[in-house]
């Protein structure tokens, strides 16, 4: 492997693990380096990071965000996608400092509390977050505020939502597009004049357990399609995954047959797709 041209590394670290002179000596003539996952932080990570000279665009890590975390991610200001997998978020706003991650567009996290921290002052168009809770979601939803260049949001692990909250969402997210996975709290009526108003929404992910009754599906479908013409796809899913998909085809709804299970995601992240190559 030329370490001088190496785009890609995945580090996979144990506790026990101890930093030799050659992996740290590796890693700092990887110049070209631009996607970086670290899983499993032994204690040595600032020496793992410590006097690099890459540029990174893409950054993964299973370990929270603490102030050393912090300090490298204030040297990597071309950062663009950030994803921190682990479930301990920031215990106040005010702990994640304001000048990090100055570019940032997609963000996927395991907990809003990060999220809610890096929204505001960053161009987040593709947010990704895991709410464990109907407070976690309840106590998020005013934080989208923010988030006024999001254009897909997915909350996974439970999202119920209310018709307000709906109107909260379409009031300060113009550019939406993709919304899910909705579990509808309230009658399903009730969210239409909300999502009316979402002018460049295009597929919306519904909980099919939040709205099982087949007959009350296709009147939700139908009130869509009169009130809401610019929504062009609505999946009912369970766990994200596909149950009765459903996309307009001559103006009318067509159901699909066997849709891709990973749908859901794919259509969440297409936009955000770009090669390392395109971000040089």
């Amino acid at each position: 492997m030329d370490l001088n041209t190496t785009h890609k590394v995945i580090v996979s670290l144990q506790d026990e693990f101890r930093l030799s002179r050659a992996a740290l000596h590796a890693l700092r003539r990887m110049h070209k380096l631009r996607k970086l996952s670290i899983q499993g932080i032994p204690s040595q990570f600032a020496q793992l990071l410590h006097g690099v000279s890459f540029k990174l665009k893409n950054f993964t890590c299973t370990d929270p965000l603490d102030q050393r975390m912090y300090r490298f991610l204030d040297k990597q200001r071309e950062i663009w996608e950030l994803s921190v997998l682990h479930p301990v978020g920031p215990s106040s706003p005010e702990d994640v400092p304001n000048s990090i991650l100055p570019n940032l567009r997609v963000l996927h996290s395991i907990t809003p509390d990060l999220a809610a921290a890096l929204i505001p002052q960053r161009p987040i168009s593709h947010l990704e977050i895991h709410c464990w809770n109907d407070k976690e979601v309840k106590d998020f939803i005013p934080q989208l505020r923010a988030a006024r260049s999001l254009k897909s949001l997915l909350i996974a692990q439970g999202f119920k939502v209310t018709a307000k909250d709906l109107s909260v969402i379409a009031a300060h997210l113009p550019l939406l597009s993709y919304l899910g996975e909705c579990w509808l709290s309230d009658s399903p009526g009730d969210y239409i004049p909300p999502l009316s108003l979402m002018r460049n929404l295009q597929t919306l992910v519904v909980s099919h357990s939040s709205l099982q009754d087949s007959p009350l599906q296709v009147q939700f479908l139908q009130a869509i399609r009169i009130h809401c013409p610019h929504i062009q796809r609505v999946i009912f899913s369970i766990v994200l995954t596909p149950f009765r998909t459903w996309e307009v085809v001559n103006g009318q709804w067509a159901f699909i047959e066997q849709p891709s299970p990973d749908l859901c995601y794919h259509l969440w992240c297409r936009e955000s797709s770009v090669r390392i190559s395109d971000t040089e």
